[in-house]
C-alpha cells in the first residue's frame, strides 16, 4: 500500500456531514444550542468523532462533521431520540436562515492526522 492510500475502514461506519446557514449573528447562540449535544455524544461509544467547523469568512455557516460505527438506520432510531438531542431539534430550525444541506457518507479509507491532542474534548 502506498503513502497515500490510506487504511482501509473496518467495519460499518458513516459520516453525517451537515451545512447548517444560520440566521445573520446566530453564530454563537448555535455554539451554545449543540453544545450539550456534543457533550452528550462524546461518551458514546459509537461516535468516533465529531468536529464542528465555523466559517471565518461567511461567519453564518456552520459544518458539522460526524463519524459514527453503526448503519444510518440504527442512528436514526437509537441516536436522534436521545434527550440530550431534544432542545436542539426543538430550536435549531429557529436559527436556520435556510434548511440544513445533509449527506450521508460512507468512508472508504483515512488518514493520520495529528490536528488535535488527544488528552480528551476541550
Amino acid at each position: 500500500m502506498s503513502a497515500l492510500s490510506g487504511r482501509r475502514i473496518a467495519g460499518d461506519h458513516f459520516v453525517i456531514y451537515v451545512r447548517f446557514t444560520l440566521n445573520p449573528g446566530m453564530r454563537e447562540a448555535y455554539l451554545a444550542l449543540v453544545k450539550p449535544v456534543l457533550e452528550g455524544i462524546a461518551s458514546d461509544p459509537l461516535c468516533k468523532t465529531t468536529i464542528v467547523h465555523t466559517d471565518d469568512e461567511n461567519p453564518d455557516d456552520i459544518v458539522l462533521y460526524e463519524i459514527w460505527e453503526g448503519t444510518r438506520e440504527r442512528f436514526m432510531r437509537e441516536e436522534t431520540v436521545k434527550p440530550y438531542r431534544a432542545d436542539y431539534a426543538r430550536t435549531l430550525p429557529s436559527l436556520l436562515a435556510k434548511p440544513a444541506e445533509a449527506h450521508w457518507l460512507r468512508p472508504t479509507a483515512e488518514w493520520y492526522s495529528a490536528m488535535l491532542p488527544t488528552d480528551g474534548p476541550a
